[in-house]
């Protein structure tokens, strides 16, 4: 890793790495999927927002046709640029310059230089290289250099003398950076990276970062069916679903997608796979859905969480005071003998209630204490 020691991946590192860095390359491996995609894309908006130079390389990288509705996939390059310029400077204050041409012939290029008055030597010329072309590289979802193809085995010093920012969640990754952010608790390289422009500053996420970095996540937890789905993976794709999305799940409408970050954002999750949700009538007033909407959408994401017995969504009846409840189960358990204090509808797998004369918050500790218990 040349001249840059490892560091500690701590949060402030990063940020002042960040701030005084002025041209990034952001680097994955080659066959990177959505995850990997989606989290290069944010991180590069978020760079170019910044006020830097930003360029994202994956060796023969061609965009999934079922990615290609991100915004700047098509920036994606297949290859290093050229990363240093070579300079040869000749002090002609002494002998003037009266001509000069240049050829190139068998493989060399040769350079002619006529002076005006004496001649030229040797000690004129000077030759030195630029320093590189990016001052930092942040690499994705990419287990080793190795894995970076012929970006890395043609220019191996570059890679180990500039600061590297290793962003990975895979167990099997080397820590071949300099800062290596990897988190196995993580379901995502995306999760990583939105953890870390939160601690930046909420104000970066913009709707289109907010956009790439779910398509992350969802790629990778298989639209949150996976088993690494933790409570903090469900609360931050319920919060970048508020922050803007407009093309993600199937084709939910935007206010059915809203609603849903709501509930994810909103989740209380316990040890013992109880998870409760809930939904004001200002969520519905935001977000423009409708009670029609909760089943469809809300209870089908939280329930993918594996971990799940028992999953319960309340919300405020648009109409009366009284606070709708929605349990489903999966376990042998019977919903309705679960609920069965509350005159409970439905059947054994899904049972519908109606708690009255009670806040939403009331109501819900009452079904967290009787669900717990």
């Amino acid at each position: 890793m040349g001249d840059w020691p490892m560091i500690r991946p701590d949060m402030a590192t990063i940020e002042q790495l960040f701030s005084k860095s002025q041209r990034v390359l952001i680097c994955f491996r080659r066959g990177g999927g959505g995850d990997a995609i989606g989290s290069a894309l944010a991180l590069s908006d978020f760079f170019r927002h910044s006020g830097k130079d930003v360029d994202i390389v994956s060796e023969e990288f061609v965009c999934p046709s079922q990615y290609t509705f991100l915004e700047g996939h098509t920036t994606i390059q297949t290859h290093l640029p050229h990363l240093q310029k070579f300079a040869i400077t000749v002090d002609i204050s002494e002998v003037g310059l009266s001509d000069h041409a240049d050829e190139i012939k068998e493989g060399k290029l040769r350079i002619y230089l006529t002076p005006d008055e004496g001649r030229f030597s040797k000690d004129m010329v000077r030759v030195a290289s630029s320093n590189y072309r990016y001052d930092l590289i942040v690499t994705i979802g990419t287990r080793s250099f190795e894995s970076l193809g012929e970006s890395f085995f043609k220019h191996g010093e570059f890679f180990h003398t500039l600061p590297v920012v290793n962003i990975d969640h895979d167990g099997t990754n080397r820590h071949y950076g300099n800062i290596n952010l990897v988190d196995i608790t993580k379901s995502s390289s995306a999760e990583i990276v939105y953890d870390l422009l939160v601690h930046l500053g909420r104000e970066h996420i913009s709707p289109t970062i907010a956009h790439s970095l779910l398509t992350g996540i969802i790629t990778k937890t298989r639209s949150f069916r996976t088993h690494r789905i933790e409570p903090h993976t469900l609360r931050s794709a319920g919060e970048l679903t508020l922050l803007g999305v407009t093309h993600l799940y199937r084709t939910r409408s935007i206010a059915t997608l809203k609603l849903w970050g709501t509930a994810l954002s909103n989740l209380d999750i316990s040890g013992e796979g109880l998870i409760v949700s809930t939904v004001t009538r200002a969520d519905f007033a935001k977000t423009g859905a409708g009670e029609q909407d909760l089943e469809d959408v809300v209870m089908e994401l939280i329930a993918g969480s594996p971990d799940a017995k028992r999953v319960v969504l309340l919300h405020e009846h648009a109409e009366t005071r009284d606070i709708h409840g929605m349990l489903t189960v999966f376990t042998p358990e019977n919903a309705l003998e679960l609920t069965g204090a509350w005159q409970p509808i439905g059947n054994h797998v899904k049972a519908s209630f109606l708690l009255h004369d009670m806040s939403l918050l009331e109501a819900k500790q009452l079904v967290m204490s009787t669900l717990q218990s």
